[in-house]
């Protein structure tokens, strides 16, 4: 009887989600294009907050500092970098997917790096 409850509820979960996975694809696509390599900070930023997304912009110094006690781990570029987060969407009984971007920057301020990381949240 467990067996074949957890068994509906996984496919029921799987099958809700599917839509957040092409919501997913397509905010990730939106903002590759939007965030291009190499562009500056200051333009990365303004994209950024016209999007509205919750984002934190640190020195090379705290970027490197926060690469060693941050899992997964990233590889500093020696610039600052910005850390964002963009909701991706909900489904009605909970099921929540955000992306999260992190940023890096050269000492000179030009992005060359990026990585998108999908946040899945049931609560």
């Amino acid at each position: 009887m467990r067996t074949a409850l957890a068994s509906a509820v996984g496919v029921f979960i799987a099958t809700g989600c599917a839509p957040l996975s092409a919501d997913t694809a397509r905010t990730r696509a939106e903002l590759e294009r939007q965030l291009p390599v190499g562009r500056s900070l200051a333009d990365v930023e303004a994209t950024v907050k016209a999007r509205q997304l919750p984002y934190t912009v640190y020195s090379p110094r705290d970027c490197e500092n926060n690469a060693k006690i941050t899992s997964p781990t990233y590889a500093v570029k020696g610039g600052p970098c910005l850390f964002a987060l963009a909701k991706v969407g909900a489904t009605w009984y909970g099921y929540t997917v955000d992306l999260q971007l992190r940023l890096f920057f050269d000492p000179s301020g030009k992005l060359v790096d990026r990585e998108f990381q999908r946040i899945d949240t049931f609560i």
